[in-house]
């Protein structure tokens, strides 16, 4: 694995255990100073995680990166997705 992958995650790892301490604080007298560490701890992730190296940017004299295929109108969840539901609800009647 990417080293630069698992710092990214370790730095979103770190925000999100912020997120938690202050926002699941335990009861008590000294929920402030959990809070404190948690409001600590989602600066200190944010900060890692702009700081960390971005990809080069491509030079204009480079090949275009690689493109999906457009989707065809059939292919298209919009469609799918509530035929899926129509049909579902149709079944659940007859039953």
């Amino acid at each position: 694995m990417n080293s630069s992958i698992i710092k990214r995650i370790s730095a979103l790892a770190v925000i999100i255990v912020g997120l938690l301490l202050g926002v699941l604080t335990p009861a008590g007298g000294n929920s402030t100073s959990w809070k404190f560490f948690g409001v600590a701890l989602i600066i200190f992730g944010v900060i890692w995680l702009f700081n960390q190296r971005r990809p080069p940017r491509r030079i204009k004299g480079e090949a275009e990166p690689y493109e999906a295929p457009v989707m065809k109108w059939y292919q298209s969840a919009i469609l799918w997705v509530p035929v899926l539901i129509v049909v579902l609800f149709l079944l659940s009647l007859l039953y």
